[in-house]
């Protein structure tokens, strides 16, 4: 290390000592403000407030009492009767976790686990909730007549507890560590938009910014703007004309860099016309005093007003990041409004990738969105019962649930089974839907998605508030095999396959008598000869195949010396096992000529299409919307499904 980036290294940590020795100052004195208030509301909850009590805790207070102060209040007793119907209970909770707070703030600090951007927050935090409690002393100290004594007191304690929001900063605790970005998602009516609006309200500090949904991107060419002075950047993003205040503002601050003596391409509008160029728009952009132009090829410039709603809210959301205080929250609502795929995602990159002091904090729902970005955790966003309260649960990893899933079943309250199947419309999610109403059925692709995303949900209680399970197909597996998944929550529908079960005679039966109605006997006829004869060789090669990918499935092989030996031997006893299970099945489809026992093992796909032909419907699919039609309005025959799968989700 040279001798000059020593000296910067030095210099930089003594500034990091100054300010941590500063807000331990800091927070000593709101710690000594905290327990004043603790106390005192401890001893005011403890006290049976009626006239005589309220004057002698106000004599204790050195307040000179006259006969017609006491005559006031005693025949008056709203001043007295407020103080004793006040939330005491409820401010005690909030001034508790208040003080977990600070003792977890305490031993962070001297640990040196916190981020630049949570210390900001928490030295602006700090400093606020102090003047907070500093004020509502000041002002009940303040009174020295007994009745406006005891009225300012019950206002001021009101003031208090509406102030006092320590479930806001459990929402920044999550925050403190690292270097990440965040998501956060909740089911609809769980209070999104609400939360960012109780942040802006009551502890928005210096270092939070917030993109609200709902950003005004209208533009004025009248050539002429009223601008409030002086108005606070947060408010600029939410004014009716925040692409102006926008542009004023950078502009403005370019032109201080430059006089400042910055070169030219650190300058904040350089910066944000290069972003705004390497997103592909084929455009370019020059901001002019209040003014966005743009310019497309070689034409001349136009106003952004004439320009999309993407563009708009692209030069939005640059100058918005450009211009956001130094280790700074940004929490953005909806950042995927007016935005393309592609385009979402290489704004975004290109704003962390410039702004990597700030932290990101993205409210959405879109999968594609979250999946798109980088080094980001999400952070479960649940509403309770009570007003303008939430829990917050962060989600440490999401690999064994998929994404999809963990966005979209936020949007029920009802347990939820997973099947296979890529859509909506596969069989089993269509069948699933009639038999179980009170289940969010939820396709998720191969058996062994179902069986991850089961086991994910399922080891997540404490966010998800829900069970999960699972149904897969038999597909040839082995009792052994069952119960293991069973033990993990995924069932299987005691098929091959679920063609199996709706060509079996129960259902096939009923289909039959819901059209106009064919003779079975030879259409079962049929499937049982091509299950014998053409269809065998199919049969057996569908069997080989499942049952040879489970073997070498459950089978674990170390790495060893005799490595050679081992596979030999292993081949050797699966070969074996594997012949001979061939070989029943075989045999079964030789000796067998029952219908319902040869269409229990086979691979029912191709037999479906057959059944559907012989009763006249087009295709399979045919045959499996009269078996859903049936399902949704035959309570009995729902009944008799639900019994031939012969399984439970309790």
């Amino acid at each position: 290390m040279t001798r000059l980036g020593y000296l910067d290294l030095v210099a930089e940590e003594r500034v990091l000592t100054i300010l941590t020795d500063k807000l331990r100052t800091n927070i000593s004195v709101y710690r000594s403000e905290l327990v004043k208030t603790i106390d005192l509301i401890q001893r005011l909850s403890a006290i049976e407030w009626n006239a005589d009590t309220a004057k002698e805790y106000c004599e204790e207070q050195g307040m000179q009492i006259t006969d017609a102060m006491i005559e006031q209040v005693s025949t008056s007793p709203a001043s007295y009767e407020n103080l004793a119907g006040f939330a005491y209970t409820d401010l005690q909770g909030k001034l508790d976790s208040l003080k977990n707070q600070v003792e977890n703030l305490d031993k962070g600090i001297e640990l040196g686990e916190f981020n630049q951007v949570y210390t900001n927050y928490v030295e602006s935090f700090v400093v606020n909730t102090t003047q907070t409690l500093s004020s509502f002393h000041r002002a009940i100290s303040s009174q020295h007549s007994f009745y406006s004594f005891l009225t300012t007191l019950f206002n001021q304690l009101n003031n208090l507890l509406a102030l006092i929001n320590p479930n806001l900063n459990e929402l920044y605790e999550h925050f403190r560590y690292g270097n990440k970005n965040y998501v956060i998602f909740g089911k609809n009516g769980a209070g999104k938009t609400t939360l960012l609006k109780k942040v802006s309200r009551e502890i928005l500090a210096d270092n939070s910014i917030i993109v609200p949904a709902d950003r005004n991107l209208t533009i004025q060419d009248s050539g002429h703007v009223s601008f409030q002075l002086g108005i606070a950047f947060n408010s600029m993003l939410t004014a009716n004309n925040s692409i102006e205040y926008l542009t004023r503002e950078i502009v403005h601050k370019a032109k201080d860099e430059y006089d400042n003596g910055k070169v030219k391409s650190d300058v904040l509008t350089t910066k944000f016309y290069k972003i705004f160029s390497q997103l592909g728009l084929e455009r370019s952009i020059t901001a002019e005093r209040e003014s966005l132009l743009l310019t497309a090829g070689g034409a001349s410039k136009y106003s952004m007003s004439t320009g999309s709603d993407g563009e708009r809210s692209i030069a939005y959301l640059i100058m918005a990041t450009l211009l956001a205080p130094e280790n700074s929250y940004v929490f953005i609502d909806e950042p995927e409004r007016h935005l393309n795929g592609a385009l979402m995602r290489n704004l975004f990159d290109k704003l962390e990738s410039e702004r990597p002091d700030l932290c990101f904090i993205y409210l959405t729902h879109v999968t594609d969105f979250v999946a798109s970005r980088k080094n980001v955790e999400l952070i479960y966003l649940e509403k309770t019962n009570a007003y303008e309260v939430w829990n917050f649960k962060k989600i440490e990893d999401f690999d064994d649930v998929s994404l999809d899933v963990i966005l979209s079943i936020e949007g029920t309250n009802e347990n939820i089974i997973f099947c296979e199947g890529n859509s909506r419309t596969s069989i089993d999610c269509k069948i699933l839907e009639c038999l179980y109403p009170n289940h969010e059925i939820k396709p998720v692709g191969s058996c062994e998605q179902v069986k991850m995303n089961t086991r994910g949900i399922n080891g997540k209680e404490n966010i998800f508030r829900r069970k999960a399970f699972g149904l897969v197909d038999d597909d040839y597996m082995s009792t052994a095999e069952i119960n293991a998944l069973r033990a993990n929550n995924v069932l299987t529908i005691g098929f091959n396959e679920w063609e199996n079960l709706l060509i079996c005679s129960e259902i096939l039966k009923k289909v039959n008598s819901a059209i106009p109605s064919k003779d079975l006997t030879p259409i079962k006829a049929a499937v049982v000869a091509h299950i014998k004869g053409n269809g065998k060789n199919a049969v057996l090669s569908d069997f080989v195949t499942k049952r040879y990918a489970k073997i070498i499935l459950a089978d674990k092989i170390s790495y060893g010396l005799d490595l050679t030996t081992r596979i030999d031997t292993l081949n050797a006893r699966n070969r074996d096992m594997l012949v001979d299970a061939v070989s029943k099945l075989s045999q079964k489809i030789t000796d067998s000529t029952d219908y319902d026992d040869l269409v229990s093992v086979v691979p029912a796909k191709m037999l479906l299409a057959m059944v559907a032909q012989e009763l006249g419907l087009h295709t399979g699919d045919d045959y499996v919307d009269w078996v859903v039609k049936l399902l949704k309005t035959d309570i009995c025959f729902a009944n008799t499904v639900r019994n031939k799968l012969n399984i439970s989700f309790e």
